[in-house]
């Protein structure tokens, strides 16, 4: 995932983690990301690896119903 770097998108993409953040505007930059990834692919599989976990803990439908579940118990 290579996305702008706005606040709302920080609150789910963590730099070289699970995504790269770029500047919005800056062309350059956005062609300097996709080279680096390209050439290490070992990054590559990493933020691969690590957005995809975040999806299924995170971001499917089953584990929003699991949060909302619990968070029902709780009340």
């Amino acid at each position: 995932i290579i996305c702008s770097d706005l606040p709302v998108l920080r609150e789910i993409i963590e730099h070289e983690v699970n995504g790269i953040l770029i500047q919005s505007d800056d062309q350059v930059l956005w062609a300097e990301a996709i080279s680096e990834l390209l050439a290490n692919p070992e990054l590559s599989k990493s933020i691969a690896e690590n957005a995809f976990n975040d999806f299924m803990l995170k971001y499917t439908w089953r584990s929003r119903v699991d949060l909302i579940s619990r968070d029902f118990a709780n009340v």
